[in-house]
């Protein structure tokens, strides 16, 4: 029996949220029923992990610029690789994936929105503008996925897609061997070790991006540092906001906290 060919789509190659998620999805699909193939642009870390965990990758050139060679391109892959079902990610994978989708005659459209960032937009034009793309290819999506009780409540508000079309899926997160008894207060120690830290330490893992609110973070730190200057504060991650804040002006970490 013929397995079900999925293409899940995403646009960058970088490792955000978003990516990882994919990851871990196309990891954990059973591989019995389903056979993956992965699009989106070309480059490292995602293509890497991609190849490496056994699955076809896809390059594709996906930007925020109308291009109707991009939703051609598209189309001729859906088409030659007999795609059942195409799965995308983001915003821009969402307009070019499902553009392509209709071209193409993909029986099975779903659409996650990770994140619903144009809500947030100051510019009321703009953030209109976005939610009326999402209302029109909304209803050529099978199902749109949202990724928290407070998306799927703006979604809602918006009317950024059919209430039967919509549907909740909590992102999962693939713990690998973090349950083994133990390994918590290892790693704990080990980067203790490793920054020359002692307790209490604080610490955030994110994209550094403004909408991850790191700068709400580093400014808790001069507070709590006030009242106890033993307690160190950790920012993990990579992103356009790695010197600043990501808000428009370049804020540095405080010099108590050095």
């Amino acid at each position: 029996m013929r397995k079900i060919r999925i293409l899940e789509m995403i646009d960058k190659p970088f490792l955000g949220g978003g990516q990882v998620h994919l990851l871990t999805l196309v990891k954990n699909l059973d591989k019995s029923r389903f056979e993956i193939f992965v699009a989106a642009k070309s480059g490292k870390p995602l293509e890497d992990e991609v190849r490496s965990a056994g699955f076809p990758f896809l390059p594709v050139s996906l930007g925020k610029k109308i291009n109707l060679r991009t939703a051609r391109d598209i189309a001729a892959i859906l088409e030659e690789n007999a795609i059942d079902i195409l799965h995308t990610h983001g915003g821009v994978a969402g307009v070019f994936g499902r553009s392509a989708a209709g071209k193409a005659g993909t029986p099975i459209v779903v659409h996650t929105l990770h994140g619903i960032h144009y809500l947030h937009y100051r510019n009321p034009f703009l953030k209109y503008l976005y939610v009326l793309q999402e209302r029109h290819f909304s209803r050529r999506s099978d199902a749109v996925i949202f990724v928290s009780e407070a998306d799927l409540a703006a979604g809602k508000k918006f009317r950024l897609a059919p209430e039967e079309t919509s549907r909740l899926v909590r992102n999962g997160v693939d713990i690998g061997g973090a349950g083994e008894a133990g390994i918590g207060a290892r790693k704990r120690k080990e980067l203790a070790a490793a920054l020359k830290l002692s307790p209490p330490v604080i610490g955030t893992v994110a994209r550094l991006h403004r909408q991850k609110g790191v700068a709400y973070l580093l400014a808790a730190a001069e507070l709590v540092r006030r009242r106890h200057p033993e307690a160190r504060f950790v920012v993990v991650g990579g992103g356009p906001s790695r010197s600043g804040c990501g808000d428009g002006r370049e804020r540095w970490i405080p010099k108590t906290m050095s």
